[in-house]
């Protein structure tokens, strides 16, 4: 058998592997389960606490409780406090997809983990 034929074999056996290892991440990404945030409270903290039964309270959360949720970073974090303080709080959960860079995607990876109750 010459060279490039085998040569060929192993591009096309390689490319194969490569699509299903592909595959195989994509289903597990797919898979995952979400989790609920949880942040342990020291003993001296706010009776109202923000994290409760595993849930971020979006009205009461700090930013570092909110940077724990999937896809909100700091400067999400920052948008939603911001959001927040201009609008007197959060209404309802879906009202997250309205601050600016954090909107429906990063409702839709963290809804169960998501509280909405008013402040102290």
């Amino acid at each position: 058998m010459p060279d490039h034929e085998r040569v060929e074999k192993y591009i096309i056996a390689f490319l194969c592997f490569a699509l299903l290892a592909g595959i195989g991440v994509g289903a597990y990404r797919r898979s995952r389960v979400n989790v609920p945030v949880t942040v342990e409270r020291s003993p001296g903290a706010r009776t109202a606490s923000s994290v409760e039964e595993g849930r971020v309270n979006i009205n009461t959360a700090s930013e570092e409780e909110l940077v724990r949720l999937k896809g909100v970073g700091k400067t999400g974090a920052r948008r939603i406090i911001e959001y927040r303080d201009a609008h007197g709080g959060f209404s309802s959960a879906e009202e997250l997809k309205k601050v600016k860079g954090v909107g429906a995607r990063a409702f839709s990876l963290n809804r169960e983990a998501i509280a909405v109750r008013d402040g102290e």
